[in-house]
């Protein structure tokens, strides 16, 4: 058990942490005492120290955050469940959330059966979460008139009839089929933003090509983005569409998409980082996540602030998102999970895994999220997703719960090759 005070939740050793603002101070921003070995992340050290040195004192950090964000609070009592899909060779590659009692995580998810391993058509990309278990599921893809299954890299879900799935392929499942198309400029596609009204579709990739749709995938045109880096992510909200470039050599491209024109953005970067993840909700909170966290209250006013809280987590993010301004989750190496409740961050240091590593985070309503990979002895690999269940306890009353400790369980999921939990192609999700 962990009792927190009101005022400032302090990390000792393995207890979760919250960073708690006040006023505009900051009761308690502990420095990491000692790196765990993450790769790049002396980057982050060098650099953002020099950055908080020159430009971001703590006091001004705290001060910038405490005017720039809503009282307003979301809970970040969670009950955690970490679960392994699929046997050894398996892997996770995106996720997302529709609401409590649906999500998708997609990737490649070999069976447990020997037998089954040798046959590619044995095999999944696909799983879905019905409330209350995981269902594999194969999504198809032709070619040259031949059916046959591929690792997918990114989903995007507005409800059970509109399920978009990314591969070398688009694939988008109306409720009654899946719908095959063919993006312009052909590359994997590694996200995946779909408009509230379903009239725009954009998938990302590698090389620095963007693909958008303005017909429910019918046909598809290339953006130009005027650089050669890989697309990692992107979001949007209303009018407002970005998406984040990057190499491991630090650098990145941020640009704002209108139909097939791309408008630079990261002129304006203070940092040379390698960013993977942006979410944002319009003119109130901007996120950018990867070898540290930035964040902006608005494009216009061309200042990205960097977050000392990720001296604390020590970690490569390389996701986040979001459910509102107040309710944020960053998700990254070693099964590392931070939340933004408005005011403060809290990480949920009791679930992590050094052999984890996620890759992308999903939240809507009580439900997160985050997939990735968890590696044994850097040779065997499978796939892994972390589940977050919000206790319905707000924390707007300005109190806190005396009980704040994560609940972990740690299962490999059984799937039973005859029926029972596993959905083959052609039969609809729900």
């Amino acid at each position: 058990m962990i009792v927190l005070s009101a005022s400032c939740i302090v990390r000792n050793n393995d207890e979760d942490h919250v960073l708690h603002l006040n006023g505009g101070n900051v009761c308690n921003s502990p420095a990491v005492s000692s790196p765990r070995g993450i790769a790049g992340f002396g980057l982050i050290l060098i650099t953002t120290t020099f950055l908080a040195l020159c430009a971001f004192s703590p006091s001004r950090a705290a001060s910038h955050r405490g005017s720039a964000y809503a009282s307003d609070t979301s809970s970040g009592n969670f009950k955690w469940t970490v679960d392994t899909l699929g046997a050894d060779g398996s892997t996770l590659f995106d996720c997302c959330v529709v609401n409590d009692s649906l999500a998708y995580a997609v990737g490649w998810i070999m069976p447990h059966d020997s037998a089954a391993q040798s046959h590619s058509l044995d095999w999944y990309n696909t799983a879905v979460w019905n409330g209350s278990r995981w269902t594999l599921m194969q999504v198809p893809v032709y070619f040259n008139n031949r059916k046959t299954f591929s690792p997918i890299h990114s989903v995007f879900a507005r409800s059970t009839d509109d399920v978009w799935f990314g591969m070398y392929y688009m694939v988008h499942w109306n409720g009654r089929k899946y719908l095959q198309s063919d993006p312009y400029p052909r590359s994997f596609e590694n996200k995946i933003w779909e408009s509230a009204d379903g009239a725009r579709v954009y998938a990302v990739g590698d090389y620095g090509m963007i693909s958008y749709s303005l017909d429910h995938g019918k046909s598809w045109e290339p953006v130009r983005t005027g650089t050669p880096l890989q697309f990692r992510d992107i979001w949007g909200d209303g009018g407002e569409v970005l998406a984040i470039a990057s190499n491991n050599g630090g650098e990145e491209c941020l640009v704002s998409l209108k139909g097939d024109s791309a408008v630079r953005l990261d002129d304006t970067f203070p940092f040379v980082q390698s960013l993977t993840g942006v979410w944002f909700v319009p003119n109130e909170s901007y996120f950018l996540v990867g070898n540290g966290i930035y964040e902006a209250k608005s494009l216009k006013s061309k200042t990205w602030r960097f977050d000392p809280f990720i001296w604390h987590l020590n970690r490569y993010e390389a996701a986040v998102r979001g459910d509102g301004a107040n309710d944020v989750f960053i998700a990254g190496e070693g099964g590392s999970i931070a939340h933004w409740n408005g005011a403060t961050w809290r990480s949920y240091h009791s679930i992590e895994n050094a052999p984890d590593q996620l890759r992308a985070v999903s939240v809507k309503d009580n439900l997160v999220v985050a997939v990735g990979q968890r590696y044994y002895n850097n040779l065997r690999n499978c796939g892994v997703v972390y589940m977050g269940f919000r206790h319905q306890t707000s924390l707007n009353s300005g109190s806190l719960p005396a009980d704040h400790s994560a609940e972990v369980s740690h299962e490999n999921l059984v799937h039973d090759a005859a029926g029972g939990a596993v959905n083959r192609a052609g039969k609809e999700h729900n």
